[in-house]
């Protein structure tokens, strides 16, 4: 993004909004409908008029699959709803909460009867301490609707740390014609000492001359900052840098095609692009992906042997990821080391709904909490889809650089042949598979084959666990890297395997 561009696209629609509210709000604006008569403008006529504008202008996305909920729910279960919150779409992290007003919902001022000197600053500072020591709305030095107002939002910036641990950036209080940012609201609200340049004060008339500011505080590259689903190695310095850097592992980005004809069974080819996969200290992942030219995955010549080997492919893979490697090295300007996938913390939970209000349950009631599991199994997420088009996906593979290995743990195995598992009642099927296939099962790799399970057993059991099933469904367990992660020691020691 280009900063400068984007403040001026900022300011400049920022003036149009006001010009089209102030038209709309004049006297001599049309009536709603026949013989409706001037309206008051309510809260949720704030949000259209105003809000929903505002914070498209400042980069968020509201609707579908936008990065911003409404009326989202702070726990399930609960009838407290947030008016609007924005989330970080790689971390899925709550950066923004935005609670509206009515238009006509006046600025803080002294209640009635009590004896205040100082200015509105001084005033919101000491009603937000009043909320804080616990104060009831009769004593508090401010009108009641903003000591609700201020309790309101304390109470979503407590609710967020103390049941989730997190610290909410950024927080809002609008009517439309007045905004009130919090830069720092769990201290504000929750714990530290409160100042009064924890907060900034805007009022509609000096919006336009203060956008420059309005941008940085609140548009969505300041609070989060989206890494692209993929990066080249040259766009690393603009995510990352030496001192950013926590982990570093191997990946894969994996395209699936069909190829052949209609007329017969289609084949798939398999394109491999080799991937580093960054972890920031701010637990961010970046991935730099080798986009010059795929690598096709193909069995050749073994050479010595009849039989046709993997390995060359897995030996272009490997030289093609250390090249990687080291231009990564280069760009950031560190020499980066490969951690092991055990240390990798997972990819962040995916398909969160946030346009409509919609948000996970158990065991998170809102996007903000990447821990990395999947959370239909509680098992490590090491794969991830591209959310845009099918087939094609992301595999952290850790200190190696690929999802398969040269040979597999178990090794030799008879039941990589059909005919051996039908020998003992635990063939897949009524016939093997005798040329690679892209459904009904979806196989790269054929009968006899070291990669190849022909076991039915094997493929009962790893029919919920499996991270590579959806990219191929008869590989065998044992010649991947993820097996530790898809079965325990004793699973694996039950496992038919060269039995």
């Amino acid at each position: 993004m280009n900063k400068l561009k984007a403040k001026n696209d900022f300011k400049a629609g920022l003036k149009v909004l006001l010009e089209d509210i102030g038209r709309a709000l004049s006297p001599e604006a049309p009536d709603p409908y026949a013989g409706a008569g001037k309206q008051t403008v309510l809260e949720h006529t704030t949000r259209i008029y105003f809000l929903d504008r505002f914070l498209e202008l400042l980069g968020w996305r509201l609707g579908l699959h936008g990065n911003v909920a409404e009326e989202a729910r702070i726990k399930a279960g609960t009838t407290a709803f947030m008016d609007y919150l924005g989330v970080n779409e790689t971390t899925r992290a709550p950066v923004l909460l935005v609670e509206a007003k009515a238009w006509d919902t006046p600025f803080i001022a002294p209640r009635s009867g009590a004896r205040f000197g100082g200015s509105k600053r001084d005033l919101l500072l000491a009603a937000i301490q009043h909320v804080r020591n616990d104060g009831t709305k009769e004593q508090s030095p401010a009108i009641g609707t903003w000591h609700d107002s201020l309790k309101q939002v304390g109470g979503y910036v407590r609710d967020l740390k103390t049941q989730h641990g997190h610290d909410l950036p950024c927080a809002v209080l609008s009517s439309g014609s007045w905004i009130v940012v919090f830069k720092s609201p769990t201290t504000t609200f929750f714990e530290g000492t409160v100042d009064d340049k924890q907060f900034e004060i805007f009022k509609q008339g000096k919006y336009v001359e203060k956008a420059d500011t309005l941008f940085d505080l609140l548009h969505r590259t300041t609070l989060a900052s989206v890494v692209p689903f993929s990066l080249r190695p040259s766009q690393l310095r603009d995510y990352v840098t030496a001192e950013t850097v926590s982990a570093v592992f191997c990946g894969l980005h994996v395209t699936y095609e069909s190829s052949g004809t209609v007329l017969f069974a289609r084949q798939p080819r398999v394109l491999l692009y080799p991937a580093l996969i960054i972890q920031r200290d701010d637990d961010t992942l970046l991935t730099a992906i080798d986009g010059e030219k795929p690598i096709e995955m193909r069995m050749k010549d073994g050479g010595d042997t009849d039989e046709e080997s993997l390995v060359p492919h897995l030996t272009e893979v490997a030289e093609k990821a250390e090249a990687l490697l080291a231009t990564c090295s280069k760009e950031i300007g560190k020499s980066l080391v490969l951690s092991a996938l055990s240390d990798f913390p997972g990819f962040p939970e995916e398909e969160v709904r946030v346009g409509d209000g919609t948000l996970p349950s158990a065991p998170y009631d809102f996007p903000g909490f990447p821990n990395g599991i999947d959370n239909r199994n509680g098992r490590k997420k090491v794969v991830r889809r591209h959310e845009e088009v099918s087939d094609e996906w992301l595999l952290a593979t850790g200190a190696v650089p690929h999802h398969l290995m040269k040979v597999p743990t178990v090794h030799p195995c008879r039941f990589h042949n059909w005919a051996a598992c039908r020998d003992t009642g635990h063939q897949i099927g009524t016939a093997a598979v005798s040329t690679p296939c892209t459904r009904n099962p979806r196989s790269f790799f054929v009968d006899a084959q070291i990669y190849y399970c022909a076991h039915q057993t094997v493929q009962d059991r790893r029919h919920t666990r499996c991270y590579i099933a959806a990219l191929d469904e008869r590989t065998c367990c044992r010649a991947c890297v993820y097996q530790e992660l898809c079965w325990t020691p004793a699973e694996r020691r039950q496992l038919p395997c060269g039995s």
